[in-house]
């Protein structure tokens, strides 16, 4: 048995440190997709984003949740392979994974080793012809609220817009704060919505069951396939109108009233202080919106082109209808490289 157990955490270290340096990758002339790792440290300089803004409040989440030391920020950052493309000035372009990311930074275990897997290689394109083919793939998010004015409706930006670094360490931050993309987050944990949702107490019930959407693949519905692209900001945008904007959506005024009360008290301070975000507070307001996201509605909610082009559909995806029981969401795949 011993012997056994020593080969296979052989194997699994010999695994991961066999994996090439993905400062090797970058700085070589040579087409690479596949995996490659490196400390963040090392990484940090040659990462960038692919989009604007982040939740800060869902970055607060994951921080307290998963990087409260340097073995439970591996632990994680081992179970989230963050997928990129390589751009046409050798750096990384991460299209998923920066919400991950941004949490690590944050938590200052920079030396934490981080695997990438480079599913693109678009190093000979130029500046304009690989942001067109990032959006026209949608593996970008160029949109963005206006500047501080976060409940104002997002709208497209230029990728010479987006932050040409990727920081979110307690010195620099160079993403903006989107308060609705962390209620999106947080609405996808709830676990205490009120009456009449159903209770995930059941066996076989999904811990999550009554959250505000399924996470599924294609459409939002599969239980396989590749994902849908910025899925979390889509309901944002959906969560951000109706509250704001076009408040019939909302299967009541007083649905609404009471909800809107515990959003302004989660999200009171804008941009929002990291280390004092109340991550209570939000999950009180995100219990508060599964009646809108299960309201009748929203089925025939849709988000708009010039924020979502190049959509296979821009209704809701992974929306149900009243509140039954979600199962867990699946692992949908990475996008292919064309």
């Amino acid at each position: 048995l011993l012997i056994f157990v020593t080969s296979l955490i052989f194997s699994c270290c010999y695994q991961v440190s066999s994996l090439i340096d993905c400062k090797d990758v970058l700085t070589s002339n040579e087409t690479f997709t596949g995996r490659c790792n490196n400390k963040w440290t090392n990484l940090k300089p040659f990462i960038r984003p692919t989009q604007r803004e982040v939740g800060f409040a869902w970055i607060q989440y994951k921080l307290n949740k998963s990087f409260t030391s340097s073995k439970d920020a591996q632990n994680t950052i081992d179970a989230n392979e963050v997928p990129g493309i390589i751009g046409p000035d050798n750096y990384i372009y991460v299209i998923d994974d920066h919400h991950t990311l941004c949490a690590l930074d944050y938590s200052g275990y920079s030396s934490t080793s981080v695997t990438f897997n480079i599913i693109c290689d678009k190093r000979g394109q130029s500046l304009d012809d690989f942001w067109s083919y990032m959006d026209s793939h949608n593996l970008a998010y160029t949109a963005a609220h206006p500047d501080g004015k976060p409940n104002d409706l997002p709208i497209p930006i230029s990728y010479t817009l987006l932050p040409t670094s990727f920081s979110f360490s307690t010195s620099y931050i160079s993403f903006n704060d989107d308060p609705w993309r962390s209620l999106a987050g947080y609405s996808r944990k709830v676990t205490s919505a009120a009456a009449p949702a159903p209770s995930c107490s059941s066996s076989g019930d999904d811990k999550y069951c009554e959250r505000c959407m399924y996470r599924g693949c294609v459409d939002g519905f599969q239980s396989s396939g590749g994902g849908v692209a910025y899925f979390e900001f889509r309901w944002a945008y959906y969560l951000n109108d109706a509250t704001f904007h076009n408040n019939s959506y909302w299967p009541s005024a007083s649905d609404l009233q009471v909800f809107q009360s515990a959003y302004n008290t989660a999200a009171g301070v804008y941009p929002a202080v990291m280390g004092k975000i109340n991550p209570d507070e939000w999950f009180a307001a995100a219990d508060l919106v599964i009646a809108l996201c299960r309201a009748a509605s929203t089925g025939a909610y849709q988000v708009p082109e010039e924020v979502f082009p190049d959509s296979a559909s821009y209704l809701l995806p992974g929306y149900f209808n009243g509140y039954v029981k979600l199962p867990a969401d699946p692992d949908c795949a990475l996008p292919l490289c064309e």
